[in-house]
């Protein structure tokens, strides 16, 4: 995986792409630069599951903070 940015796909059947995040790491921060979701598949947790698998990243990174747009989450 490219950790400078990494991409997470949420797949929801096969070869269907429903929706994906870019994330940018940066010293200690991982930015969620992109986020799109299908409308067919909105309102499903898609979002929050990608949103999940970057905050693990940061975790794993070791990462101090992982920042949603405006929104800054401390990791612990």
């Amino acid at each position: 995986m490219d950790y400078k940015y990494p991409i997470f796909v949420a797949e929801v059947e096969e070869n269907i792409i429903a929706g994906y995040l870019v994330c940018k790491v940066c010293e200690d921060i991982v930015w969620a630069e992109s986020l799109y979701v299908l409308p067919e598949y909105r309102r499903r947790g898609i979002a929050s599951l990608l949103f999940n698998e970057a905050e693990k990243l940061s975790k794993n990174l070791e990462r101090i903070r992982f920042i949603i747009g405006c929104i800054q989450i401390i990791i612990r």
